[in-house]
């Protein structure tokens, strides 16, 4: 099913991907994964060298996006990848920018983000994700009788507006340093 909507949406090597890929979830609820996530995907906290860079950093701002740079930004993200949180994807978002004052909005709304001019309950919203244990080995048993455990791989899926936000601060930093 998933194979076949992302090839009839002309993403050729995703479909094929979903066909071959036969990764399960792990369970979130067992403490032997959470444990794993919490190891691969730990509560992210500056160190003092960042802190540091960050206080005394310039005000640089990120320049917003003319219409024409968001559009093919989304044509770009538009690669069939899994809504986020917010149960949004580049598709459903390119969907309602056919109208020119959402579009606008949206510009406006992600220059913002880009720049760090959010309320705070906002930006929790924004930055909230779905964390997704995918199955890298299944659970095994030792020569000797003894229970391997299965290996997980965290996926972390961010609100799209978060990704679309992030890859616009992503290119400005690429431009800047190049």
């Amino acid at each position: 099913l998933r194979s076949s909507r992302l090839f009839d949406e002309g993403h050729i090597g995703r479909s094929a991907r979903a066909l071959a890929n036969v990764s399960t979830l792990g369970d979130l609820s067992d403490p032997v994964v959470q444990e794993e996530m919490r190891t691969k995907h730990p509560t992210h906290q500056l160190s003092d060298e960042a802190l540091d860079l960050l206080a005394n950093a310039d005000d640089t701002e990120i320049g917003k996006l003319d219409v024409l740079a968001f559009r093919q930004l989304l044509n770009k993200m538009d690669n069939g990848a899994a809504p986020g949180y917010d149960g949004w994807t580049a598709g459903i978002m390119k969907s309602l920018m056919k109208d020119a004052e959402n579009l606008a909005l949206h510009v406006a709304l992600l220059h913002d983000i880009s720049n760090g001019r959010m309320i705070t309950p906002l930006a929790q919203m924004l930055q909230r994700g779905r964390l997704v244990a995918l199955t890298k080995q299944q659970a095994t048993r030792a020569a000797d009788g003894t229970h391997i455990a299965a290996k997980h791989r965290p996926i972390m899926i961010s609100t799209c507006l978060y990704r679309l936000a992030a890859r616009i601060v992503s290119d400005s930093v690429k431009l800047v340093a190049a």
